[in-house]
């Protein structure tokens, strides 16, 4: 079922986008100015969505002080109002940049007018992306032509596209390209994100930049690493579980964050040699970043800091691919990944979405897997010296730290609590550095 009605919001007489950015305050409603900029205040602001039992929800949203402008009203018509914060599950909503990178299907979502007599008003339109306008609009063609009249009332409705169960969120309409009368192309003029972001870059003292809320601190993605499943007896490792996922506090002390660890490496971060930008900002990924810098944090005798990320991350060069299905359908891209800076005898740790079939590649199979992804050296992003990346360095996927050393060996795990926690550590630290010794 489509997420985007919860993303939507009746602004009005038009429409808005519901964005969760960087804060635990407040959330954003994102719109056209001409949709808010005559309304009194306070605004009405309505989400309309349907329950598994098909019963209409709506949702009145509390708006914060008054709506923001562009600082050039006349040729920019975005707008952001703060309301008081949506605390639900469903909006992680990505930003994407550059919508004409948008590989999934693109689409208009909102209440138009022509539906207001109907107790719930939500549309969706599929669209085409066609070119750049004039102060960097994006002009759009729907698949279905639509009149001004069909269309009135979706201003400042969200554009979206979905890619492997992402939501991205490409920009907001603004209003039809050209009136009625004169052309019946159904085309739509829309401003991407960069217009939001000169709002918040004038208001840094009210607002926080559009990025989703879980860069702020890995602590918010606490409760969703080191799951451990799979044990016959789920309460052997319950102790375990929580003691990994306490480490956690160990890593927000030390002031690293998401956002710093995203900004600090890039694309470096991901499987291939031209990854999408876009995946940088999935929750997955930092999920991922999570797990390894706890199990860091016990490999090493010293906490993991910004000083020293860079370090680990060219002893451990850990590799994050969107893919669903088995990491072994990206040797490939895996080859062709950033390994500039991996020290001799380092490892290469890759991460997936999915559990896969096996956890660690076994030597003797490595030249098989060379042969069978063939790539000359130009192909690959590799130091001097560095024959092949998978000759060079140990080769484990991420899910080994949990399955090897943890979910394989749940009775050595039976009888750890508070009591022996010196010695769960130390039984760890084992366990990973026999997982990772050449």
């Amino acid at each position: 079922m489509s997420k985007l009605p919860f993303f939507t919001v009746k602004v009005e007489s038009g429409s808005g986008c519901l964005f969760q950015p960087m804060s635990d305050q407040y959330s954003y409603i994102l719109t056209a100015r001409h949709v808010i900029k005559d309304a009194v205040l306070p605004l009405s602001i309505v989400r309309q969505t349907i329950n598994d039992n098909g019963d209409l929800v709506e949702e009145n949203l509390t708006m914060i002080g008054e709506p923001f402008y562009h600082p050039d009203p006349e040729n920019y018509d975005a707008a952001i109002i703060k309301v008081e914060k949506v605390n639900d599950q469903v909006i992680e909503l990505l930003r994407l940049d550059n919508p004409f990178e948008a590989t999934g299907i693109c689409t208009l979502a909102g209440h138009p007018g022509a539906r207001n007599n109907l107790s719930y008003s939500y549309r969706e339109n599929n669209l085409t992306l066609k070119n750049k306008k004039q102060f960097n609009y994006i002009e759009a063609e729907l698949a279905t032509v639509a009149t001004l009249k069909e269309v009135k009332g979706q201003s400042g409705g969200g554009i979206f596209s979905c890619e492997n169960d992402h939501y991205f969120l490409a920009g907001i309409q603004k209003k039809m390209s050209v009136p009625d009368g004169q052309e019946t192309l159904g085309r739509i003029d829309f401003m991407p994100l960069s217009f939001f972001d000169q709002i918040i870059a004038n208001n840094k003292d009210e607002l926080i930049d559009l990025l989703p809320y879980y860069l702020t601190s890995f602590s918010l993605l606490r409760d969703q690493v080191m799951k451990i499943e799979g044990c016959l007896i789920a309460e052997n490792v319950n102790f375990t579980r929580n003691f990994l996922r306490g480490i956690t506090e160990k890593i927000v002390g030390n002031n690293l964050t998401p956002v710093y660890v995203k900004n600090f490496f890039n694309e470096r971060l991901l499987v291939g040699i031209k990854p999408s930008k876009n995946i940088l900002l999935s929750k997955h990924l930092w999920i991922t970043w999570l797990e390894y810098l706890i199990i860091l944090n016990l490999l090493k005798d010293f906490d993991i800091t910004e000083g020293n990320l860079e370090t680990n991350f060219n002893s451990f060069r850990l590799l994050f691919s969107n893919t669903t299905k088995d990491w072994s359908t990206q040797f490939k891209e895996i080859t062709q990944s950033d390994f500039h800076g991996l020290v001799k005898d380092g490892c290469i740790i890759v991460s997936t979405r999915s559990k896969p079939e096996k956890y660690m590649i076994p030597s003797n199979a490595i030249e098989d897997i060379i042969r069978s992804n063939n790539l000359q050296a130009v192909e690959m992003q590799i130091d001097e010296g560095v024959d092949h990346p998978f000759k060079s360095y140990k080769l484990i996927h991420l899910y080994a730290f949990q399955k090897k050393c943890i979910i394989d060996k749940e009775d050595d795990y039976r009888d750890f609590t508070k009591l022996t926690e010196a010695q769960l550590i130390l039984k760890l630290k084992a366990e990973y550095a026999e997982l990772l010794r050449p």
